[in-house]
């Protein structure tokens, strides 16, 4: 199990390094040369999009659940395929529905968001299924897929036709998901031969039953993106283009901090579905409690570029920290507390916290707004959400009591990151990282020393490797 979850997790890092890569690239040249409204419209499409997953009504969810910690070769295909034509006719009428109400609203930006909810359900199935049952390198590479399309589409519209037009980039957009999707179905066909009928297949009993043990947990997760979406939602209500495009761009680089967890969050939900005990998981909660620690010092790097090369977006800076504060804790949450859920069969107690987080989500944000009448104003509120969630989701697994020096590393973190965010990027990022190191020694020592003896793994690695090569 453990080989398992190292190799997943390898697997996934390294082939999200090329995702961070190109998005890092789009997410800093397409504000920097699209105007205001175009890159506002692009931005509210990908927003939209994220929440078009209600839609298959915890269907995926259900058959994330049953999949969870098997393998292919523990799967009945004649069940699976069912399921699989079942979702694709369902979202298939779903998506006509969609269409039709959005023809009627006469907007480019939702018709579109209508039209993807086939294929973009598809593909987020697909990686759901490929993530419950470890298959972490088809999952690697629909993601992969996705990033360097939409690259492309970014690029070649930006930089070879000079296109400053919502339309072409967001009909791009919605091809992107449909190539993805017929690849994937392609994929599948591969590992398991179905019929033209049972391609579109409709069986009433696996839709109920999957509906039935998912719905929660699409309930949960839908609630965490409305947690997450939340500020946006009110500054789309409450202010301007301009102040959501701002805000818009300080989320995209709070997005990056997914490369780097994704690999976590992803393979831990088939670890916990395995035999693990308490100590294991304290093990690799307190390490995630470092890595997070460590991953938020990328507001610093993000606050240079706002500095030297995006000056006209300098207002997302404190927006920035404010999200990466919520980040710190909301790693910890998403990597183990919702994977101890799922895994645990724990769904109900799971929707009823996190419902409870939305509607404290709204009130931290409208009273805020109230006071400050800012966009910042929503980034503390979203922080204070998630320091809150932390709170509730340690209190619901006693067994994994977290110590008073854990505690103060917990504390003192983000203190030290709001501070030290007011330097000078160059200035803040050595210094926090300082700060890090010298606390992670104090209160974390053996996940201290456990850091430093990997990287020297790692060192001795490559330099047998090196050897090799300079003998051969």
């Amino acid at each position: 199990m453990k080989n398992n979850l190292k190799s997943g997790i390898i697997k996934i890092l390294i082939v999200n390094v090329l995702n961070l890569v190109v998005t890092l690239i789009t997410n800093f040249v397409l504000p920097k040369h699209l105007s205001t409204e175009t890159y506002a419209a692009i931005k509210s499409y990908q927003f939209y999009i994220n929440y078009i997953g209600i839609l298959h009504l915890g269907y995926a969810d259900g058959m994330y659940l049953k999949y969870g910690g098997k393998s292919y070769t523990e799967i009945d295909t004649r069940v699976f395929k069912r399921e699989l034509s079942t979702l694709r006719i369902f979202q298939f009428i779903m998506c006509f529905v969609a269409t039709v109400v959005a023809l009627f609203m006469r907007d480019l930006v939702m018709v579109l968001v209508a039209l993807s909810i086939l294929p973009y359900n598809m593909f987020v199935g697909y990686k759901t299924i490929f993530q419950a049952i470890g298959d972490f390198d088809s999952y690697s590479k629909a993601i992969n897929a996705s990033t360097v399309i939409l690259f492309l589409i970014n690029m070649v519209s930006l930089f070879v036709l000079h296109i400053d037009k919502m339309q072409v980039y967001l009909y791009g957009y919605f091809v992107c998901y449909v190539l993805i999707w017929i690849a994937l179905e392609y994929r599948i066909s591969k590992t398991m031969y179905q019929e033209a009928k049972e391609y579109v297949a409709f069986d009433v009993k696996y839709f109920s039953e999957n509906i039935r043990s998912g719905i929660l947990l699409m309930l949960g997760n839908f609630s965490s993106i409305i947690l997450t979406g939340m500020d946006r939602w009110f500054i789309k209500f409450f202010m301007d283009t301009v102040a959501f495009a701002e805000y818009s761009f300080a989320v995209s680089i709070e997005n990056f901090i997914n490369f780097a967890v994704t690999p976590v969050s992803t393979t831990l939900y088939n670890y916990f579905c395995g035999s693990v005990t308490n100590q294991q998981i304290k093990q690799v909660r307190n390490l995630v409690s470092v890595f997070s620690a460590f991953l938020i010092t990328a507001a610093f790097p993000a606050k240079f570029i706002l500095e030297t090369y995006l000056n006209k977006y300098i207002a997302a800076a404190d927006v920035i920290f404010y999200l990466f504060v919520g980040q710190f804790f909301f790693i910890q949450v998403k990597s183990i507390y919702i994977n101890l859920y799922k895994a645990q069969r724990r769904q109900t107690v799971y929707f009823i916290k996190l419902s409870f987080i939305v509607l404290l989500g709204a009130v931290f944000n409208a009273v805020l707004y109230m006071l400050m009448k800012s966009k910042e104003a929503f980034a503390i509120g979203t922080m204070l959400t998630a320091c809150v969630w932390f709170v509730l989701s340690v209190m619901d697994f006693p067994t994994l009591k977290i110590e008073s020096r854990q505690w103060a590393y917990l504390l003192t973190i983000p203190v030290l990151f709001l501070l030290l965010g007011r330097f000078k990027a160059t200035v803040g990022m050595i210094l926090y990282l300082l700060a890090v190191a010298i606390l992670t020694y104090i209160f974390m020592r053996k996940e201290f020393d456990w850091g430093i003896a990997y990287i020297q793994r790692g060192v001795k690695t490559v330099r047998a490797y090196k050897g090799e090569n300079i003998n051969e």
